[in-house]
């Protein structure tokens, strides 16, 4: 099979949170699928990701039992259950981006030695939608798809390269980082189990972390009694990983939104950003406005008199911090 062939994904039993969960995390995870993967509605599909509670339901529901096993992705949170390919969900029924990677990695490997898909052009590309937990750290709401016309690249923010693809999505639990060829910076840490960064630099600090490429960073993986030795001898403290991801989205943004949002969907703010975070005041009534309101952001921007540009800025860091929610209907209060 050609490495650029399509895959097609039936999700069932599904809500539409939980479906909406799945989509972003596959848009986010699609730079690191080894074929392309794209979600279906019909019957005919190369896969089927079955729900948790489908999961359970498989042995006794004629409907469920109908479908190739052999083909089946099962959903699971405790219990455990015999199949090729099972998918470890946590407690609010959101995979590891991570681990949804590696599956389906390893599903198209295996697929490859056996038969070609069987759908390749009908297929629907996977709807593109905000996110509401960082993609290791998220939970996204309702599904608004993209507009189907081709669209410049350039004009939005790719979250892939450099320190924050690696937040996002992460080659190992623990890894260790320093700047090529800057013998004396010090090293950041990174634990993506605990979702915390240990650093001697302050936040303003780690701006060159940040902002640099792929080529620029050195990462070294530790097993976890390696790494708990350094933070140790070091006397480190943790910090929340959501710090740097506020830190990635305000300073890389440079005005464009992010490639998931979809333009007509209407947004607000879950819980308030950490406004001691570097910039964050300045962006205080830009926030109070979006926790109190739920409109696009064109609105927003219109509505606070803040430039679009900037309103793209923090909603990609917001989005990036999981603190972002969708919603269904405009609502504009008289705060």
């Amino acid at each position: 099979m050609d490495v650029n062939k399509l895959i097609t994904l039936k999700l069932i039993g599904f809500n539409e949170l939980e479906q909406s969960n799945l989509k972003s995390i596959l848009t986010l995870g699609a730079r690191a699928l080894h074929h392309e993967w794209q979600l279906i509605d019909s019957a005919m599909a190369d896969f089927f990701l079955l729900s948790v509670a489908s999961t359970a339901q498989f042995s006794n529901n004629d409907s469920l039992k109908s479908l190739p096993k052999a083909r089946c992705i099962f959903c699971i949170t405790d219990n455990q259950v015999a199949a090729d390919y099972v998918l470890k969900m946590d407690e609010k029924r959101i995979p590891g981006l991570r681990a949804l990677v590696d599956l389906l990695n390893r599903a198209s490997a295996e697929m490859t030695n056996t038969v070609e898909p069987v759908i390749q052009t009908t297929a629907e590309p996977v709807a593109v939608v905000a996110q509401t937990d960082s993609p290791a750290l998220v939970e996204p709401p309702p599904v608004v798809k993209m507009p189907v016309e081709q669209t410049d690249p350039g004009t939005f923010f790719e979250p892939q390269q450099g320190l924050l693809g690696q937040l996002l999505q992460p080659q190992a639990h623990y890894q260790v980082i320093t700047l090529n060829h800057q013998i004396d910076c010090l090293a950041l840490y990174l634990d993506m189990e605990k979702k915390v960064y240990y650093s001697h630099n302050s936040l303003e600090q780690l701006d060159a972390y940040i902002c640099a490429s792929d080529e620029m960073l050195f990462i070294k993986s530790y097993d976890e009694e390696e790494f708990n030795e350094c933070i140790v001898a070091e006397s480190l403290k943790a910090q929340p990983i959501k710090n740097l991801l506020w830190c990635a989205g305000i300073g890389l943004s440079k005005g464009k939104v992010i490639k998931t949002h979809a333009p007509q969907s209407i947004v607000t703010l879950k819980s308030w950003p950490d406004l001691r975070l570097p910039q964050c005041m300045d962006y205080a009534k830009l926030a109070a406005f979006m926790k109190n309101n739920a409109a696009t952001l064109e609105l927003i921007a219109e509505h606070t008199q803040f430039p679009l540009a900037d309103v793209h800025d923090f909603y990609n860091a917001c989005y990036l911090m999981g603190i972002v929610g969708l919603c269904n209907e405009i609502e504009i209060t008289k705060k």
